[in-house]
């Protein structure tokens, strides 16, 4: 594809749903798989040969990923089997199983999976079902490792289309897409551990009526599960609609258990017994709920000019795609360049974006000659080529033959002029 700063093309013939893309420096071989028909691929730069490997009695294929210090073996995500597979060039494949995840949710499958710098695999899964359309955050991502990845750890929970990971340069930050609610989260990530912790953004102050909550809208078993799951805590930055009606309150924790046993004991005022009293009586306050998704904790609220609460938990938001009106489809498989910057492949949206995490800023749009594009990695002798894989799923027959024939196809991108950081290897010693 000409007539752009970048040049396009495409080097594989098509495959069904293309994903998971994996360049290989040592042997010079892409590998990725394609998701709907259990294969997995390799694409030998040397001899420009394609090979695949059929996982049959399984639905689809979701990663396969070199191991750390072995030649020619991979772990591969296979509905929710993760398996090691060895494939040399000269003797068949085989393989063997390592560990089953989410056994008692049969509709649930690996979607995308990456290893971090100390060889632990993160691997998320969301809930297909049978018309291949996805149900609303029945996913979770979770952190393996150990001898033959047995210790498993459900990091993030209750995620729509368990998508794109990446990690900074320095390894303090992970990255992850979650591709229904179009959302890039940032985390911070402890390397030696594999913990994810707390992360907030500069105090927020907050001006406008403050909202009056009527009524709680979860079960209690649910507001239970909810909070001991996944955020920690919720921090008041203050609210000053009237000078004279209420004081400036800054940086105040307050833990979720407090939350709940105010909301369990009746009350909806959760600012009682926590905070010096202001001047005059604070009207209730509603939770800003637009970091929870469908999670709605406090319903039937009379929201106001600006709610006045921030939520600091385990995770930020570092890109919104609906805030780019003009970006269609759902952002996807994602990787990471030498500045830190992410690379994104847009499913449906026919490009791939590159955006600065630090200042949710959209840098550059690279447009593609296909719909769907699925994930992107870096590649090359330098890395400074980027491979897109492509999706030709949701076409019909006329469209792949007249419109886009190459859909499906890997693509390289180059003329970059930029870097990208080298994928790890899963270590399963």
């Amino acid at each position: 594809m000409m007539g752009s700063k970048y040049h396009i093309q495409h080097i594989t013939e098509p495959v069904q749903h293309g994903e998971g893309p994996f360049y290989n420096s040592i042997d010079n071989t892409l590998y990725y798989v394609d998701a709907f028909t259990a294969r997995v691929l390799k694409y030998d730069f040397q001899n420009h040969k394609s090979e695949s490997y059929k996982f049959d009695s399984h639905n689809s294929t979701g990663v396969i990923i070199p191991i750390r210090g072995r030649c020619k073996e991979f772990v591969v995500g296979a509905d929710r089997q993760l398996y090691k597979l060895s494939w040399p060039n000269d003797k068949e494949p085989s393989f063997e199983k390592l560990k089953m995840i989410e056994e008692d949710q049969p509709k649930n499958q690996f979607n995308d999976g990456k290893a971090d710098a100390r060889g632990r695999l993160w691997i998320g899964t969301l809930t297909r079902n049978e018309d291949r359309s996805v149900s609303d955050f029945g996913g979770n991502v979770y952190m393996l490792e150990s001898k033959n990845l047995q210790t498993v750890k459900k990091k993030i929970p209750k995620t729509s289309i368990s998508n794109g990971l990446a990690w900074s340069k320095n390894g303090k930050e992970l990255f992850f897409v979650d591709s229904a609610p179009k959302l890039i989260y940032s985390f911070e990530y402890d390397q030696m551990t594999g913990n994810i912790g707390k992360t907030s953004r500069a105090p927020l102050h907050l001006w406008g009526q403050p909202a009056l909550v009527e009524s709680v809208s979860e079960g209690e078993d649910r507001f239970l599960k909810f909070y001991d799951g996944f955020l920690e805590i919720i921090v008041y930055h203050g609210v000053k609609p009237k000078p004279w009606i209420t004081d400036e309150i800054r940086d105040r924790g307050l833990l979720l258990r407090d939350i709940h046993n105010m909301i369990k004991q009746g009350s909806n005022d959760i600012l009682n017994n926590v905070y010096k009293q202001p001047k005059k009586e604070h009207k209730k306050l509603i939770i800003n709920t637009k970091r929870l998704y469908y999670d709605t904790v406090i319903g039937s609220a009379n929201n106001g000019t600006k709610a006045a609460w921030k939520i600091i938990g385990c995770q930020k938001v570092v890109f919104d795609m609906s805030e780019f009106p003009h970006l269609e489809g759902i952002p996807d498989g994602m990787t990471i360049d030498e500045n830190d910057h992410l690379w994104v492949a847009l499913f449906g949206g026919s490009a791939v974006i590159n955006i600065d995490p630090k200042t949710s800023t959209l840098i550059e749009i690279i447009n593609m000659p296909v719909s769907y594009i699925t994930s992107v990695c870096f590649g090359g002798p330098k890395l400074d080529v980027l491979y897109a894989t492509t999706s030709r799923l949701h076409l019909n027959e006329s469209e792949t033959q007249n419109k886009e024939p190459l859909a499906g196809s890997v693509f390289i991108i180059q003329n970059l002029k930029v870097k990208g950081l080298a994928a790890n290897e899963v270590c399963i010693d």
